[in-house]
């Protein structure tokens, strides 16, 4: 057994074409209006699931003028929808 180890950060699925968390929103989008996800055409449940999150994601622009945060960052996103949730609110 070796005594070594690797240690991975954010970015090394990077080369691979997988966003970091910085560019997710874009890409999420972008497959929603295209219906691919790079070349490959999407299956209808994950079209489905992107323009699911768009919606949330649009629904969220009602909390600019009293919140501020970046529609652009998933982990504002994800912030505001569990605070959502703790309220008893569900997004559709």
């Amino acid at each position: 057994m070796s005594d070594n180890a690797l240690i991975l950060g954010a970015g090394s699925s990077h080369d691979a074409n997988v966003p970091l968390l910085g560019g997710f929103v874009e890409r999420m989008s972008e497959y929603a209006i295209r219906k691919k996800a790079n070349d490959q055409p999407l299956k209808k449940a994950d079209q489905d699931t992107f323009e699911r999150a768009v919606r949330i994601r649009f629904e969220l622009d009602r909390y600019n003028g009293r919140v501020m945060f970046d529609d652009r960052n998933i982990e504002d996103i994800l912030t505001i929808l569990s605070f959502n949730a703790l309220g008893g609110r569900r997004s559709r």
